[in-house]
């Protein structure tokens, strides 16, 4: 299914277009036997076509702005240009996309294609069943979707060796003329929010949850129970993400050292008198 939808809203209007998709395939279907396959994908963008009061821009936060024409969510930043290999000062680029050791928040421009919002999410899964035993599985997935690691920014800051632990990232930190490296020279703090350096790809795959369970009958059993179902399921049991940190799922667009999905195992026991 698709189309698209128009939202009275507090800035004005805000366009979504996009569509769904579910699939379900059963590979194998007989009397002992089931194998089913299924996905379901999800396409989601955005326009903001007024804002109220007649407006083109309205500048929120840091790393935030509403514009006529882009996406809500967009990232407002200054653009981070790395590491200068003659000093070890961080680079930047200006509003007009010139190269300089200045950072400023009027050099802040909409990155209409980095938002908070992923542009495509959903899952896919396996069902199989053979007689009494039976084994799900559930993975999940956000693709295109940017969030602001400021935890990476805290351990990664020479200047905050006393107060948090630092990453191992900081042993590239930039030590002499000539040295090529992400990472500023030791005791220069660049962590600000309002720059797209910690702006990061938080798209993933995760194993949402994967079940085996075993059915004993009333055959089995006897009189006493119409049947007793023992399980074991596992939670999150991985994720892949090019993510730096605890974990990249979260409807914020900043994270800020948040306690992870947990990993969780359960067994359990269904009991049908």
């Amino acid at each position: 299914s698709g189309g698209f939808t128009t939202l009275n809203t507090n800035i004005g209007e805000l366009e979504n277009r996009g569509f769904e998709l579910a699939i379900s395939y059963d590979l194998i279907r007989n009397e002992n036997t089931t194998v089913n396959l299924f996905a379901n994908t999800a396409f989601v963008e955005n326009e903001i076509k007024k804002i109220d009061g007649e407006q083109e821009k309205v500048i929120g936060g840091l790393t935030t702005t509403l514009e006529v024409g882009a996406p809500f969510g967009a990232f407002f930043q200054q653009i981070w240009a790395g590491v200068n290999p003659a000093n070890g000062e961080p680079l930047y680029f200006d509003a007009q996309g010139n190269l300089t050791n200045v950072q400023n928040t009027n050099d802040r421009v909409l990155q209409r294609d980095k938002t908070r919002d992923p542009r495509l999410n959903g899952g896919f899964g396996l069902n199989v069943s053979h007689k009494n035993w039976a084994l799900t599985s559930l993975f999940s997935y956000q693709y295109d979707v940017w969030r602001v690691n400021s935890a990476l920014g805290v351990i990664e800051d020479g200047g905050l060796v006393g107060f948090a632990n630092q990453s191992t990232n900081v042993l590239r930190s930039w030590q002499q003329p000539g040295d090529i490296t992400d990472m500023p020279r030791a005791g220069i703090s660049q962590r600000s929010g309002a720059v797209s350096r910690y702006l990061r790809d938080a798209s993933f795959l995760r194993l949402r949850n994967v079940q085996l369970g075993y059915t004993f009958d009333e055959d089995q059993l006897g009189s006493a129970f119409k049947s007793i179902r023992v399980y074991l399921l596992a939670q999150n049991l991985f994720t892949a993400t090019k993510w730096e940190g605890f974990d990249p799922e979260s409807n914020l667009s900043s994270s800020f050292f948040e306690f992870p999905v947990p990993r969780i195992y359960t067994v359990g026991f269904d009991i049908n008198f």
